[in-house]
């Protein structure tokens, strides 16, 4: 064979791989749309049924994603023309084990149920702490109590330490009041109940616990311990302040101090 025959070869050669380059960005490229579409469809219908259970309404469209992905992955290194189950599985183990990574976190975050959406998690190396919106195959979604949208990928969740805080305990807010005297004690303390009544976020759930921590001549000290969710813990106590300045200035009763307990 000569040197012309031989780039003759090569060219042809060229020429035969970039069209079946293309053809598996295509495949790829298709595969991708509708592993999204699939995803999204399954999604909308599992919303609309009352008896999916909520993590099943992204534990289903995710697998049937993965589904999707994998076929897609193994036809495009058919039309590459590939040849071997075994040179097919390494390359595809190769290419996707980042993304592997992603979707084995995801589904063992559902099926462990690691944390639910809703739940509020917060990662501590990164600080930040936010309430889950979504788990899908490659992420999770979270809303911070500023309404931004932070995508964690799912490998981080496992890499780094996740506290969970289970949206129907939330956190426990420690506040100190110190009222003048001139009123029974247990009337003061009536009188804390009704505020904490009066304020938005407190979880009702868990009654308040008030100890009554010191006793002066110019004031009575109490500790008040009550349950909210962690993500509203800041406007949580920001508005009981404010409930108990107003509630205690109606019934003339002064407040000597008023904060978050030591």
């Amino acid at each position: 064979m000569g040197v012309t025959d031989a780039l003759n070869a090569l060219q042809a050669w060229a020429s035969e791989f970039a069209w079946r380059a293309l053809g598996a960005v295509l495949v790829l490229v298709a595969g991708w749309l509708v592993a999204k579409a699939a995803g999204w469809l399954l999604f909308r219908m599992a919303q609309r049924s009352e008896a999916a259970a909520r993590e099943m309404r992204f534990f289903l469209p995710a697998m049937v994603q993965l589904g999707v992905l994998v076929a897609a992955g193994a036809l495009a290194l058919d039309v590459l023309g590939i040849a071997g189950p075994v040179i097919g599985v390494v390359v595809t183990v190769g290419l996707a084990v980042g993304l592997l990574n992603d979707v084995f976190n995801g589904l063992r975050n559902l099926a462990l149920q690691s944390f639910r959406v809703g739940d509020i998690i917060e990662l501590a190396e990164d600080g930040v702490i936010g309430q889950v919106q979504e788990v899908n195959l490659f992420a999770t979604t979270l809303r911070t109590r500023h309404d931004a949208e932070v995508i964690v990928p799912n490998r981080k969740l496992v890499d780094r330490l996740v506290t969970r805080h289970p949206v129907e305990r939330g956190e426990i807010i420690a506040v100190s009041l110190a009222l003048a005297p001139g009123r029974e004690i247990g009337a003061l303390e009536q009188e804390i109940r009704q505020v904490l009544r009066a304020t938005p976020g407190v979880i009702s759930g868990f009654p308040p616990e008030i100890r009554l921590t010191k006793v002066e001549a110019d004031a009575i000290t109490f500790t008040a311990r009550f349950r909210a969710s962690p993500f509203d813990a800041e406007q949580v106590m920001s508005d009981f302040l404010r409930e108990a300045k107003k509630g205690f200035d109606e019934k003339g009763i002064a407040i000597r101090s008023l904060g978050a307990a030591a």
